[in-house]
């Protein structure tokens, strides 16, 4: 069939069907109706019938054109990959409003302040819904207290550990996930727990929680879903209570009473509710765009020019990292080529646009604001996110960011920023490009993030403008550019971070690179290499007050070419000089530890197998090897040491974590392989005292050393008698060394009190580090400046 015949039959299909002609095009309209051809003139009412209709078409480009008004769904408008070369886009003379959701009517006066309208489905138990949107407006929640927080007495024994170790995280009991005991007077005893909503602050992100029971004997909360964190960790008791009465504080704000199956709503001065328009969400999506699978992906479909509003979440999600794992009101899986551009998302109760396992996909122009978690959380791969403004979200959930991007070969280009509890943007992945954007008024509710944040691989953050980020009350800090924990081999370069007190900060990250960049602060500067190592600070300008703060300079192997300015005025107001230099605080060794570690006697002896850590084997606090052999502090992902003894053997637990998945080095050679020494001071056949070397190796080669003075003969003896058990972490993200070491062999009868001087270092090849128990400025064996294993007398 050539290319005229073609068009001729696929004419003749459309209007076998009743669809327009014109190109496989057809309208919608809220006037509309389905049994209408679908022009211009004449067109549709419902997205499905006009989507079922170019269906039909066939498989040339087609076109539904949205003409102005409001559109109410009653379930999500749904694409698959039988609508490959789609493009559904808004009339340009007018905006097209899509919602998910039904109008609220029937309203009337409840006392003297509040109207309310009765919701049968909601008494029922069959509707629920968290947002409101009253004559176009996102209606803020009741809130108690208006603005502050309660602090709840829930204290956490689970202990809190780096992403590298969350493999060995026990799990936390119930009663710290779901018990929250409160101050007597905290909480109004006329709460209603059925309406009750508790949000519950963590220190980066916070949880929404419904209430099972209000144990008023005890004065406790038990929720009737897990939060994401254990209450009480890191010590962050904050909470509050939305969605009753009490919090019903001033004009705007809204409840739902589902005990008496209602909305309630305390109308603004200017608002008349017999003729208010009023929409509560009927679902989590507006619309939903799904392919196969990766290898069969929806493809080429546009979507330009729509605005999308009202959905909602149910309890049973809690948001996970920077609300990342809610719901989308734009849903998107399995996409390539696809274009979404021009789009307003607002007012929505999950994420505003959902974009998973993408290929070659562009968002541009779009604006995404008033959502109850993040504005964006998009992954897969050479995709560009440009020219978007994104702002006022994570209105319920505050954990959440304004963007969270995961993939590899981004570009994300002068997009607008603000307003966001949790971060600007999360950018995970490699060979990404984060590009002259502008980011403020972030980090407005929890900690330990920033502006731009990210574990990047080969990726560089240029000409960004951050400003207006700082620490709201205590926590981990708030930060303008930050690379976490797998973050290498990256560029920060030609950024601005105006007003930001804390305006780098490097975790755990490799051969970063942070030069031309201007850091300017009000108030004393902070900037971190925690645990990184090789990194460069370069030819960056960075104005402050008074005090510049760098933790672990040692992390910057290079620190040149940077202009200081610093002065200005002191605490009591006084003028002070500015002086300008090249400044870095050095870092100095810290002194040596006089508290020996203890030991304790165990009546079960641990099984000698490379297990991590299970609780019930090693009944002792872990230790960190936090050294380098200089004394400073050691940088790279943590590594813990176990110790227990019995009547018969010294045992000796080591993990070794590792950011990275990695190929662990399967060779022996000290220093160059990934390996583990143990040194101890024993007592020699002759009676004489000598230091034993062990080493260990991920291949599970043992060698008993010389190097400390040993002889031949006593090294092989020693050796020959210890015990020694290797195991891959999975991932693998690390290895485990455990030992067991005779008291016989090392001519010690153990005893209470005793003491062994001591020492235990790591050679990391992942990021060629040492870890030592402590720096003894030369070897590791030199024991007379290393550690002391006292032995106890309690288990």
């Amino acid at each position: 069939m050539n290319q005229t015949s073609r068009h001729a039959f696929v004419a003749g299909v459309i209007l076998m069907f009743g669809v327009a002609t014109q190109g496989a095009e057809v309208y919608v309209s809220p006037g509309g109706g389905d049994a209408q051809p679908g022009t211009r003139a004449a067109p549709m009412a419902t997205f499905e019938a006009a989507r079922d209709a170019l269906r039909r078409a066939g498989t040339e480009p087609r076109r539904l054109v949205v003409l102005p008004g409001d559109y109410f769904l009653t379930q999500p408008l749904t694409l698959d990959t039988h609508d490959n070369g789609l493009t559904i886009e808004s009339e340009t003379n007018g905006v097209a409003r899509l919602y998910c959701g039904k109008t609220v009517t029937g309203w009337r006066r409840d006392g003297d302040r509040f109207w309310c309208a009765d919701v049968s489905e909601v008494k029922a138990g069959t509707w629920d819904f968290r947002t409101l949107i009253v004559n176009g407006r996102w209606a803020d929640r009741a809130r108690y207290p208006e603005t502050n927080t309660l602090n709840h007495l829930r204290k956490c024994t689970t202990k809190s550990v780096p992403m590298a170790l969350s493999h060995l995280r026990p799990k936390p009991p119930d009663e710290e996930m779901l018990n929250m005991p409160y101050r007597t007077n905290d909480i109004p005893a006329t709460l209603d727990i059925r309406n009750a909503e508790v949000l519950v602050y963590h220190m980066w992100n916070a949880s929404v929680l419904g209430v099972a029971s209000n144990d008023l004997q005890n004065y406790a909360l038990i929720f009737s879903n897990k939060p994401q964190k254990p209450l009480g960790q890191y010590r962050v008791m904050k909470y509050a209570i939305l969605n009753t009465v009490e919090g019903m504080a001033r004009p705007g704000q809204w409840y739902l009473d589902r005990t008496a199956g209602r909305v309630v709503y305390w109308p603004l001065p200017d608002e008349d509710m017999t003729k208010a328009k009023v929409i509560a969400p009927v679902d989590e999506h507006v619309v939903v765009m799904l392919g196969k699978s990766k290898t069969a992906p929806i493809q080429d479909v546009t979507i330009r020019g729509l605005a999308i509003h009202s959905t909602s979440v149910p309890f049973t999600k809690v948001g996970n990292f920077a609300g990342a794992s809610l719901p989308g009101a734009l849903n998107v899986r399995y996409a390539t080529n696809c274009v979404f551009e021009g789009l307003e998302i607002s007012k929505v109760g999950g994420i505003g646009i959902v974009a998973l396992d993408l290929e070659a996909c562009r968002f541009s122009g779009c604006e995404v604001h008033h959502t109850a978690a993040c504005g964006m959380q998009i992954s897969g791969n050479d995709t560009v996110i440009e020219k978007n403004h994104v702002h006022h979200v994570g209105l319920l959930y505050l954990g959440s960011a304004a963007g969270v991007i995961n993939g590899d070969r981004w570009r994300l280009y002068r997009n607008e920023l603000h307003d966001a509890p949790y971060c600007g943007v999360t950018v995970r992945g490699s060979d990404n490009l984060v590009e002259e954007n502008l980011i403020y008024r972030v980090m407005q509710a929890v900690h330990d993030g920033a502006a731009i944040y990210g574990s990047m691989q080969r990726s560089i953050i240029r000409g960004n403008m951050v400003k207006e980020v700082e620490n709201v009350g205590d926590g981990f800090g708030a930060f303008a550019y930050y690379l976490d924990e797998r973050s290498r081999d990256c560029v920060i370069e030609r950024n601005v971070a105006y007003n930001v007190s804390k305006p780098f900060h490097n975790h755990i990250s490799y051969n970063i690179t942070l030069r031309d960049n201007v850091f300017i602060s009000e108030k004393d500067m902070l900037g971190t290499f925690t645990r990184s190592s090789k990194c460069v600070f370069e030819r960056n300008t960075l104005f402050y007050p008074g005090k510049l703060t760098i933790s672990y300079p040692h992390g910057a192997r290079l620190w040149t070419n940077n202009i200081t300015f610093r002065g200005g005025v002191d605490a009591q107001g006084n003028t002070q000089p500015f002086l300008i230099g090249d400044y870095c605080p050095a870092d100095t060794p810290q002194k040596r530890q006089e508290k020996p570690v203890d030991v304790p006697r165990v009546v079960q002896a641990p099984t000698i197998d490379g297990e991590t850590l299970p609780a019930d084997e090693w009944q002792c606090q872990s230790v960190a090897l936090s050294r380098q052999p200089s004394r400073l502090r050691a940088c790279g992902s943590p590594v813990l040491a176990a110790f227990a003894y019995d009547d018969r053997n010294v045992y000796v637990s080591v993990t070794v974590t590792m950011i990275w998945p990695v190929t662990i080095s399967e060779g022996s050679t000290w220093g160059k392989d990934d390996g583990m020494e143990l040194c101890l001071a024993g007592v020699s056949s002759d009676g004489k005292p000598v230091t034993f070397v062990l080493r260990g190796y991920p291949n599970g080669t043992l060698q008993s050393a010389t190097d400390a003075g040993a002889s031949a003969e006593e090294a092989t003896r020693f050796g020959k008698t210890v015990r020694y058990a290797t195991k891959h972490l999975p991932g693998p993200r690390g290895w485990v060394g455990e030992w067991a070491i005779p008291f016989s062999a090392l001519g010690l009868n153990p005893a209470p009190s005793m003491k062994i001087p001591f020492n235990a270092a790591v050679y990391n090849g992942e990021m060629r580090e040492w870890f030592c128990l402590e720096g003894t400025l030369a070897e590791n064996w030199r024991l007379d400046q290393a550690a002391v294993l006292l032995l106890s007398s309690k288990p």
